[in-house]
């Protein structure tokens, strides 16, 4: 990309501040959060974060290039300091004016689960209808036929405005990007105009981060109620946050399988091929199969179905979209077959629950859980999960997922709560190396194997430490181990 140069009185110009110190003609070459990524010229942005303070690296940035400062606290630094109330606003709005706003029409798609899906599902129908669209999402951004593996779900601010204006200098005019709850709370989608707001569902996640189940669902409305005017949103009326948003000024697209929507539906489940499902919208039925299982993404076909409908996208293309999208990494992907592997991202109650009825509907022998949870995440979860394994789960296999700080031995304590009187359906397997081994040599051909929790991740976060592990490889070589010895 060519180095782009502005003055700092330019990229301050929408926000109130006070001038600290220094001269506002200093030219900017980029935007930085992080001292470790400041470059020469660069304006650098002090944000408080959870284990350090921006601010206690603001002399570092100068070593490496920083010529001018955004904080929120008297400091004395050489080069340019300004000083607001919130260092995170400020970031959104001065990369917003250094990279030239977003220039695209901005879909966010928020809710626990069905994002990275639904994103993946529009993005197709948008191709299908010859728009050129991009993607910010779980597992990789796509920029034309960049594909940029992803940090976070929701990037930081710059990192957001740069990517946008990649895109647009692609020619990219669509562009589909998932919303967490984090980021509407951390301001990184601050100032961002999105024409589409879609709405998937809620149910636990992040008590680890958000104070309550109110602070959560009032974190994710933020997305809705920040909407400029003429913006659309687009709601799940099977979830009851629905009245929440279409009880906001509108215009709303809803989308329900058991509730009146603007866009309907029903389906039959087809085995492991997949879903058929039927859609009626504006007056017409449309039929459709898609190799997406269970009853999870026939709503997320729906959602997809119904932004195409608020973006009047064709419908001939919403279902030539919908159905050109076979599979998406790590969400409900079957590895293997006789026994079947399934390696899901499901890391919710809700999300573990319907992964599992699903897969139980599909399988004529047992089905085998192998899960664990996120150390230093919500700990509440812990036991439901392990109650809704130990119950829709003939076998369950607790192990560990990514502990990070944690011990793994306390986060198995937590979900053994859930399941402690069913104690003889559940085993104890630290390394989740071998709780995958010990699930698939058990397994028999009419068995389901169903590895949850990391999904497309290809690595465990132990400590400090980042150590390589993709589900989907083990898996793949354990069963095929497994099925040579066998032959």
């Amino acid at each position: 990309m060519v180095l782009m140069r502005k003055k700092l009185s330019q990229i301050v110009s929408d926000l109130s501040y006070s001038l600290w110190d220094g001269d506002l003609s200093v030219p900017v070459t980029g935007i930085a959060y992080d001292s470790r990524r400041v470059r020469e010229g660069n304006l650098f942005v002090c944000i408080r974060g959870f284990r350090s303070d921006g601010h206690d690296y603001a002399l570092d940035a100068y070593e490496r290039g920083a010529r001018a400062f955004l904080v929120e606290r008297e400091m004395k630094l050489p080069g340019t300091v300004i000083r607001v109330a919130n260092t995170r606003k400020a970031l959104a709005l001065v990369s917003r004016t250094f990279y030239g706003g977003s220039r695209v029409t901005l879909i966010g798609i928020t809710g626990t689960n069905g994002k990275t899906t639904t994103s993946y599902l529009l993005k197709s129908v948008l191709d299908a209808g010859n728009i050129p669209s991009g993607l910010i999402g779980t597992i990789e951004c796509i920029a034309g036929n960049e594909r940029i593996a992803s940090v976070r779900t929701t990037p930081e601010s710059p990192d957001i405005y740069e990517l946008l204006d990649l895109m647009h200098s692609r020619g990219i005019t669509h562009v589909v990007m998932e919303v967490t709850s984090h980021g509407l709370a951390l301001e990184r989608v601050y100032g961002l105009d999105f024409k589409v707001a879609v709405f998937t569902n809620l149910s636990q996640d992040h008590l680890d981060f958000h104070a309550s189940m109110k602070d959560y669902r009032e974190t994710k409305l933020r997305l809705f109620r920040e909407l400029k005017r003429g913006s659309v949103s687009v709601v799940n009326m099977d979830d009851p946050v629905a009245a929440r948003i279409t009880g906001l000024p509108g215009p709303h697209v809803t989308y329900a399988l058991e509730r009146t929507a603007d866009v309907t539906g029903s389906s039959r489940q087809l085995g492991w091929r997949g879903n058929e499902v039927s859609v009626r919208m504006d007056g017409k039925e449309f039929g459709l199969k898609t190799g997406l299982i269970g009853l999870s993404n026939v709503y997320n076909v729906l959602a997809a179905f119904a932004s195409a409908k608020a973006l009047r996208v064709d419908p001939a293309a919403i279902v030539a979209g919908i159905e050109n999208l076979q599979s998406i990494p790590g969400r409900f992907e079957v590895i293997a077959t006789h026994p079947s592997v399934i390696v899901d991202y499901a890391h919710t109650p809700q999300a573990l629950l319907q992964l599992l009825r699903s897969v139980r509907q599909l399988t004529p022998g047992r089905v085998i859980s192998v899960f664990g949870c996120g150390g230093d995440r919500d700990k509440s979860k812990r036991p439901e999960m392990g109650r809704i394994s130990a119950t829709y789960a003939d076998l369950t296999i607790i192990t560990t997922d990514n502990p990070r700080s944690e011990d793994p031995d306390s986060i198995i304590s937590h979900i053994r709560k859930g399941v402690d009187s069913l104690s003889a359906h559940v085993k104890i397997r630290e390394d989740r190396r071998e709780a995958i081994r010990e699930a698939i040599e058990g397994a028999s051909p009419d068995d389901s194997v169903v590895i949850a929790g990391k999904g497309h991740e290809r690595f465990q976060i132990c400590g400090e430490e980042e150590i390589p592990f993709d589900d989907r490889e083990v898996a793949r070589e354990i069963h095929g181990s497994v099925h040579r010895r066998s032959r």
